[in-house]
């Protein structure tokens, strides 16, 4: 299931240029597409950019937030603007080019590590001071809980306005059924007390692996970190536990022993208090979204996140 839109370049062409009132636009290139967005690229005034299309307008306000307020060292385009046609919200930016992380060999993630680690260095010193709450981060600098380990512990509710609505009766009915996640969520609430102090918070991404960071080839340096709709307000080892448990799944980003030389990195400067309990329900945290997002979407995945959160237990 996706609530991307599904045109093509001609159409995506049109709504553009009636976007913005000009008819000199670049032939459009389709350059990526998922759940949420499609993405085109385009040349205008002799610059290469992308315009994106989407449901949520709330998505591309993140971006727009996350250009600004990202520290030096933190690749993020610049949204240059976003807006509405036709019931579909538009965002254009700089475009940035390169490879996938998650698609680089083992011989790539060494050769990235050094650059990896000065991003997640620049995440940590990104300043959210002025952000309101913990968890999923919003594009006016609100965040969607009172604190981080309430929001945590959400991971389990649903509704009708939860972004996926109706993903615990699809998990019930699935081949996995809920018995993982019901304990992987009671194993959750009980390091609770394991979180860092409220005033503690940082910048996550929190989709690091899924076509939105961008490595140059040739440097082997980060290009971009795009796309922070998933972007939370709260511990900052949530990204190392989000490479730490899809590790089982990319057999060259544990090859490279990604996680154990980030962990090295954060901890050579003093003791990362609670580290293995706070990486422990960080992981569990993305297990559990990850399970209740693949019933929802019907992802074939679903067996295998399953049983990556049932060795967690």
């Amino acid at each position: 299931m996706s609530e991307a839109p599904e045109i093509d370049e001609d159409e995506a062409g049109r709504l553009l240029i009636e976007h913005l009132g000009r008819t000199d636009v670049g032939p459009l290139e389709l350059v990526g597409a998922g759940e949420w967005s499609q993405a085109f690229g385009f040349a205008l005034d002799g610059r290469d950019l992308v315009v994106r299309f989407g449901r949520r307008g709330d998505d591309f306000e993140k971006d727009r937030r996350a250009a600004a307020v990202a520290a030096p060292g933190l690749p993020v385009p610049a949204v240059l603007g976003h807006g509405e046609i036709d019931g579909l919200h538009v965002a254009i930016s700089t475009r940035a080019r390169g490879v996938a992380l998650e698609s680089l060999d083992r011989a790539g993630w060494e050769a990235v590590l050094p650059h990896l680690l000065e991003a997640l260095d620049a995440l940590r010193a990104t300043d959210v001071g002025d952000s309101d709450g913990r968890g999923r981060w919003v594009g006016d600098g609100v965040a969607s809980h009172p604190s981080w380990p309430a929001y945590l512990g959400a991971v389990g509710d649903d509704g009708p306005d939860h972004r996926t609505p109706g993903w615990r009766d699809r998990l019930a009915s699935s081949a996995v059924g809920t018995a993982t996640f019901d304990a992987a969520l009671a194993r959750l609430d009980g390091l609770a007390d394991a979180c860092p102090p409220e005033e503690d918070a940082h910048l996550v991404h929190a989709d690091l692996l899924n076509r939105n960071v961008l490595v140059d080839p040739a440097t082997h340096r980060i290009d971009a970190v795009f796309d922070w709709g998933c972007a939370l307000v709260g511990d900052h080892l949530y990204d190392l536990a989000t490479l730490a448990f899809w590790s089982a799944w990319y057999e060259d980003l544990a090859a490279a022993d990604v996680v154990a030389a980030a962990t090295a990195h954060l901890t050579a400067d003093g003791v990362v208090p609670r580290l293995a309990d706070r990486m422990l329900a960080c992981q569990l945290h993305v297990g559990l979204e990850n399970l209740g997002y693949s019933a929802w979407s019907a992802n074939a995945a679903l067996p295998w996140i399953d049983a990556r959160l049932a060795s967690l237990l």
